[in-house]
């Protein structure tokens, strides 16, 4: 019940704050960040809410194609999107590291250390330790590692951890996020201390996204050869591409 009346006191707080800045028409991050202050409210909550009243959002590259962080509200379904994505080439490397996740020993200790051994959560991450360095050694599957990760985020949610803490159970919510998508796109390696996913090719997740929108717009000065970016981006859905000369005189290129 207790829990309930604070997320009830947190959705009203919310509410007024939305309300307020309804009333001024201004989205800026100031004006964000000074009604959070004001109404004892997380800013980003706030900035999602105005999300569904802005009629254009700047965003980075995360919010629309990374699985773990994308606007479930504004994304999860299609809808009559326009997305300009600006600097282009960089979408598949950045798409490929969205979609590559790692475990480590040193990071499990590293947590483990800022834990009591009485914490249900340490307990949980010494299994999980095992569970990875019987992998490095071929003793069992990624499943069993994703399992014991399963259970620590469950812990994690149930007891009380610094907020350092909360940067390594994200990692471990994207490491089984991207476990449940694998296919012949990815890569399963070890090193001595580490088990690593890493996306060989994220055109198909970026086109997913991508397909959300009504249309799309993809542009850079760097999009060249024209055929590799349509292919590593978009290899089966429709696009054109249009090139324009340089508006810029060549001489002033002082290299």
């Amino acid at each position: 019940t207790s829990r309930r009346q604070r997320q009830m006191c947190i959705r009203d707080r919310l509410h007024n704050a939305l309300e307020e800045i309804l009333s001024f028409d201004d989205f800026s991050a100031e004006k964000i960040k000074e009604l959070a202050q004001k109404h004892q409210i997380c800013p980003y909550e706030l900035s999602l809410e105005l999300s569904e009243f802005a009629q254009i959002i700047i965003a980075d590259y995360n919010y629309l194609f990374d699985p773990c962080v994308y606007i479930r509200r504004l994304f999860d379904e299609p809808g009559k999107y326009v997305f300009l994505i600006d600097e282009a080439h960089n979408l598949i490397e950045r798409g490929r590291d969205m979609f590559s996740s790692s475990i480590s020993k040193k990071e499990i200790k590293k947590v483990k250390a800022e834990l009591d051994k009485s914490n249900k959560l340490y307990k949980r991450l010494t299994k999980l330790n095992t569970q990875v360095n019987k992998f490095l050694k071929q003793e069992n599957e990624l499943k069993d590692i994703v399992f014991a990760m399963l259970s620590c985020l469950e812990s994690a949610q149930e007891v009380i951890t610094p907020p350092s803490i909360s940067l390594f159970t994200q990692e471990l919510v994207r490491f089984s996020t991207i476990y449940s998508t694998l296919n012949e796109n990815f890569k399963t390696f070890c090193t001595e201390d580490s088990v690593i996913i890493q996306c060989l090719d994220a055109s198909p997740f970026l086109e997913e996204s991508i397909s959300k929108g009504n249309s799309t717009i993809l542009y850079s000065a760097t999009l060249s050869p024209y055929e590799f970016y349509k292919n590593s981006i978009l290899p089966k859905i429709e696009a054109f591409g249009y090139s324009l000369p340089y508006p810029f005189d060549a001489q002033n290129l002082l290299v």
